[in-house]
């Protein structure tokens, strides 16, 4: 039996892959579009906008800025799988697309810590009060998978330039 890497099964994997990308992104644009757009409350359903107590407009600005920068991380790995779907797997196209996916993720990740404080101690040095910091578990956890994927893409980007350096050579 014969455990060697199929080509075809990887590009096809690649296609199934980006448009499983394409459907988050659909999803992520109806989601946030709902979320800024309909009321707080309609009866049995609550849509909340995680802005840790900032008024609804400035929660939602964020929302939309967060979810812009998902959306450019998301259009990244689409980038990244259209070139495994036409056969290109360790290149440094492929890695740099990645890089940026992860790189667009941590910032997001980053964004939805930091932009939501700034905002309060904007709005509060405005109205001559305090903002507090608050850090929850599930506020740092996508932050660190985010960074740690940004590691990873940096290690394949230099494999694929070590790579592609050898290639050179022979």
């Amino acid at each position: 039996m014969s455990t060697s890497p199929d080509p075809t099964k990887l590009r096809r994997l690649a296609r199934r892959l980006r448009l499983a990308v394409d459907v988050s992104a659909g999803v992520l644009i109806i989601i946030t579009a709902l979320a800024v757009s309909l009321p707080a409350s309609m009866g049995a359903i609550t849509i909340h906008l995680r802005g840790n107590g900032l008024p609804r407009g400035w929660a939602a600005a964020l929302e939309v800025l967060i979810a812009l920068l998902l959306l450019a991380g998301l259009v990244e790995l689409h980038r990244m799988f259209n070139h495994v779907a036409r056969g290109a797997t360790f290149t440094q196209v492929v890695t740099r697309h990645f890089r940026r996916f992860a790189l667009l993720l941590t910032v997001a990740a980053a964004s939805n810590i930091v932009l939501p404080w700034l905002v309060q101690v904007w709005l509060g040095h405005v109205a001559g009060g305090d903002a507090t910091l608050s850090l929850r578990l599930d506020d740092l956890l996508p932050l660190f998978f985010a960074g740690l994927f940004y590691f990873v893409a940096e290690a394949f980007d230099q494999a694929a330039a070590f790579e592609t350096d050898s290639k050179a050579f022979v």
